[in-house]
């Protein structure tokens, strides 16, 4: 039997079930390693725009049934609560609890989220402060520090400040599974294999007599 040279839309046309095993081919050994390390750069780069710094990601394996994507760093929590709205309002956590974000402020706290959990992608918060040793300031400074302290714990307890920082940072760890997930698609795509046979100018053997 003789064959012939043919480009990836003929094979396509002419031997759709070796087009689907060049397709698998392709996906197996033509995905670099690291495919992933634009989406890693750009979603540090965006959350450090906002004053965040991720130390590392992870993800499952989006080639199977079950996928998720995490990600690991801090921020401190003057920043956030500037940012951040209370749910429902216009105002931002530093407006609603003005008295707690002052003494986070001057004391620096900071969030710190990480990665745990049989897959690793539960994210938990861990908030690093020590605002009870914070003396009343700004327009509370005349308060007693009986008062300054009651005051401080109410707005901790009303701010729900760790369950927000863990959506917050849920939110943008479904976004980075967005990336991810795209960018896979992309890249083990028909339309992409194609597209790389043709840049390439790749040709296939194919059984039949030369045309």
């Amino acid at each position: 039997m003789t064959t012939r040279e043919v480009d990836i839309h003929e094979l396509k046309a002419l031997d759709p079930r070796q087009f689907e095993k060049e397709h698998q081919d392709f996906i197996n050994n033509c995905i670099y390693p690291e495919w992933w390390d634009c989406i890693e750069a750009n979603f540090k780069g965006d959350m450090a725009e906002i004053d965040v710094a991720v130390d590392s990601i992870q993800f499952g394996a989006l080639d199977s049934g079950y996928s998720d994507a995490a990600w690991q760093g801090s921020f401190h929590l003057a920043p956030f609560m500037k940012r951040i709205k209370v749910k429902g309002s216009d105002d931002t956590l530093a407006e609603r609890y003005p008295a707690l974000y002052l003494a986070v402020e001057h004391d620096r706290s900071w969030a710190r989220i990480y990665m745990e959990g049989w897959r690793n992608t539960t994210l938990s918060v861990d908030i690093q402060e020590n605002t009870r040793f914070i003396a009343p300031r700004g327009i509370f400074s005349e308060l007693d520090e009986d008062t300054w302290e009651e005051l401080l714990d109410d707005q901790w307890r009303e701010s729900y400040i760790e369950e927000v920082a863990r959506e917050f940072a849920q939110e943008k760890a479904d976004k980075l599974h967005e990336a991810l997930r795209s960018e896979w698609d992309h890249l083990t795509s028909e339309e992409h294999f194609i597209e790389s046979c043709e840049i390439n100018e790749v040709k296939f053997e194919i059984e039949g007599e030369t045309v």
